[in-house]
């Protein structure tokens, strides 16, 4: 068993996470977490100076900075623009 599924485990036996195991947890860096510590941009715990993160507060957090994914074809049509057919002349198409 990697390392990686060492620390998962660990995660998932746990309520409260440290900063390390969270990092590993989001596979994102130590240094990017304290910055969103820092601004208030995730939510957390402090016990001294130690950082903790609340694992269903964490997962909860993630779901509400989910984008939405927008379909191809809708990406095509707004940069293309409406389609129009060209307009048929039927007298001078009879002639």
């Amino acid at each position: 068993m990697g390392d990686a599924q060492k620390a998962e485990q660990f995660i998932q036996g746990n309520e409260f996470l440290a900063i390390q195991d969270l990092s590993v947890h989001l596979k994102i860096k130590v240094k990017t977490l304290y910055c969103l510590v820092e601004e208030n941009r995730i939510p957390h715990y402090r016990v001294g100076k130690l950082i903790r993160f609340k694992r269903s507060e964490i997962d909860a957090w993630m779901e509400g900075n989910k984008k939405g994914c927008v379909a191809s074809e809708q990406v095509a049509r707004k940069a293309l623009g409406p389609v129009r057919k060209p307009k048929i002349d039927i007298d001078r198409v009879a002639r």
